[in-house]
């Protein structure tokens, strides 16, 4: 199998994925640098004692090589990222959402359960369609109109849609920087990525705003980075708190306290809740700027009142665990070709980390139910 692959572009695959210079990888294998820029370029042979040697400076199977390099073009690939995000960082977050994939696809094999069809969006849209398009969604997860999402990646994978958290090996900087989420809709198993935080609200919005993207853009070409966003981050605030509620509870003299109540109730920022009353007109410009430097000067940017619970995904845990048991790494590393650190990082072990505000809703019971007969936008 490894024969007829490009093994030049595979080796260039893990520098990236692990974040590595030509040259740190060379020091990694005990090879010079040289040999690996004329191995990525395809003017040398990477020989199996060079695939051995790199597999034992950074710890990788050597069945990682017996995969084919992936190559993805980047805008295929939802990034919910800051500006300040680099480009180093950018590419092996990439990376890891393509191994993962890959993975993925591999696991879905054994998923059994019933997938829901989430119908693509086509055409042009604006808000108020977006409104409609989350109503619609709410239908098709079987989540009731008048009530939270109770827990958000669940509903997600029940739906047969993988969740993983976005981490990085290493202990100092775990998080990629200025990365809080990745998506990516295809024919294949789709997968969400999120940026794990102490803040159940921001996770919460992330994976509903990965959820907007695999909706509103698998089959809407959308080239303006800044409108894909936008689209993406309105639909998440409609999925959380629908409209309908919002224009019960939210008025031009609704006090950041009135804020923090509907917070907890819904497990949405009471940021985006103000963002919400601005996007459906329910309050002032300059009402909206007002309560934003309210939030600024009680130093709520960062750090928001009310605790809402941190949800941990489970699907891809128990398609790993099935198959393997409860000790799976070692044994799926070697099939899976890739670190049995970064499967632990990528599909932690759920079965140790039960806790208070964990998983409450079991992944193959509905739990919530749409009180709405499902329809269709015209």
């Amino acid at each position: 199998m490894a024969a007829a692959l490009n093994r030049g572009a595979r080796l260039t695959d893990l520098r990236e994925l692990l974040q590595l210079t030509q040259n740190e990888l060379a020091q990694a294998a005990d090879v010079p640098q040289s040999t690996i820029s004329a191995v990525e370029k395809g003017d040398r042979e990477l020989t199996p004692a060079m695939v051995n040697a790199v597999c034992a400076g950074v710890r990788v199977p050597l069945t990682f090589f017996d995969f084919p390099a992936v190559r993805v073009d980047p805008a295929a690939v939802h990034f919910r990222k800051m500006s300040s995000a680099g480009v180093k960082s950018t590419k092996s977050a990439l990376r890891y959402f393509e191994e993962l994939q890959r993975i993925t696809n591999l696991l879905m094999e054994e998923w059994s359960g019933k997938r829901t069809e989430l119908k693509p969006v086509t055409g042009h849209i604006d808000g108020a369609d977006i409104e409609e398009i989350a109503v619609e969604v709410r239908d098709e997860l079987g989540i009731s109109q008048d009530q939270p999402v109770k827990h958000v990646m669940r509903a997600v994978e029940r739906s047969g849609i993988a969740v993983a958290p976005l981490v990085r090996l290493g202990m100092d900087h775990p998080a990629f920087d200025g990365h809080s989420g990745m998506s990516r809709a295809r024919s294949e198993s789709a997968l969400v990525m999120f940026a794990p935080s102490t803040a159940g609200d921001r996770q919460r919005f992330t994976v509903a705003h990965e959820l907007g993207h695999l909706k509103l853009h698998f089959a809407r070409t959308v080239d303006d980075e800044r409108t894909r966003e936008k689209e993406a981050h309105r639909f998440a605030g409609a999925l959380l708190y629908p409209r309908h509620v919002a224009k019960r509870d939210i008025s031009e003299s609704l006090s950041l306290n009135g804020y923090a109540r509907i917070k907890a109730r819904w497990g949405i920022a009471i940021q985006a809740l103000i963002q919400r009353g601005r996007d459906l007109r329910l309050i002032s410009t300059d009402r909206h700027r007002s309560l934003m430097i309210q939030v600024s000067s009680r130093g709520w940017r960062k750090n928001e009142p009310v605790e809402v619970g941190v949800e941990h995904p489970i699907l891809l845990w128990r398609l790993l665990s099935s198959k393997y048991g409860d000790a799976p790494y070692m044994a799926a590393s070697h099939d899976f070709g890739i670190a049995p650190e970064l499967l632990e990082l990528w599909i932690p072990n759920r079965a140790a980390k039960r806790g208070p505000t964990g998983d409450v809703v079991p992944l193959f019971s509905t739990g919530q139910r749409s009180t709405r007969n499902p329809r269709q936008r015209h």
